[in-house]
């Protein structure tokens, strides 16, 4: 499966496989599924209305217009299609895609999609290094799979803890959202590839910015500190 190595802002390169067309489709017909869907929906109530203003069908359709540059604005890169198909949006350079880079995607989805039927989306995601369509080069994102490990370990819900649990290193409450994500594909790489490299060096980053010494082993280190975060911003 081809693959796109990003170099994150902590200077560690993580490597991704980037979703395949077959998946970006499922997902593309997921989400029309769901536009359509929901369109039936608001015929039938605007069908309830008496001469509706034209204001509020405006209203009724906007979340259909913006259905994708919203749901991947706040569902961190995800669409339930792409949720379903568990692929997601993420940036070149290693930082979180913010709403400018959502919006030149969904601006070029319109040529790329609607007036080309997919065909434009499709040519350049096949012919790109790192599968990318017109839409990703602007933005300079491009699209990856997730591994079931990935889905399973960013959720801090599924990570439990007994009452009187203590966190070891409460300096974690310094560190951000986007780190602990880091941590986790940084652990997953140490399990697919069998390099510790990757996570050794976050672990002395991670130390240094917390002001705390590095006294565990750095796998260990990661997966306390990760603990730790869940358990503090869960409280």
């Amino acid at each position: 499966m081809p693959s796109v190595k990003v170099r994150t802002t902590q200077n560690v390169l993580i490597e991704y496989p980037i979703a395949s067309v077959g998946d970006r489709v499922a997902a593309h017909l997921i989400d029309f599924i769901i536009k359509v869907a929901y369109v039936f929906l608001i015929i039938y109530a605007l069908g309830q209305v008496t001469n509706p203003d034209d204001y509020l069908v405006i209203i009724f359709y906007l979340p259909v217009l913006f259905y994708n540059f919203l749901f991947e604005l706040f569902m961190n890169g995800q669409s339930p299609g792409k949720v379903a198909m568990r692929i997601k949006v993420i940036k070149l350079d290693g930082s979180r895609p913010g709403v400018i880079n959502y919006f030149l995607r969904w601006i070029f989805r319109t040529i790329e999609i609607w007036f080309s039927s997919g065909l434009v989306a499709f040519l350049f995601v096949i012919l790109t290094s790192k599968g990318q369509r017109l839409g990703d080069l602007a933005a300079g994102t491009t699209v990856i799979k997730l591994s079931r490990t990935d889905l399973l370990t960013s959720n801090p819900l599924n990570t439990t803890f007994d009452d009187e649990y203590e966190p070891v290193y409460k300096e974690v409450i310094r560190l951000s959202d986007a780190e602990i994500d880091l941590i986790e594909q940084a652990l997953d790489f140490n399990r697919k590839e069998g390099d510790p490299g990757p996570a050794n060096l976050l672990a002395e980053k991670l130390a240094s910015k917390m002001g705390v010494r590095l006294n565990d082993p750095p796998i260990k280190f990661l997966h306390v500190i990760k603990k730790d975060y869940y358990h503090v911003t869960s409280r």
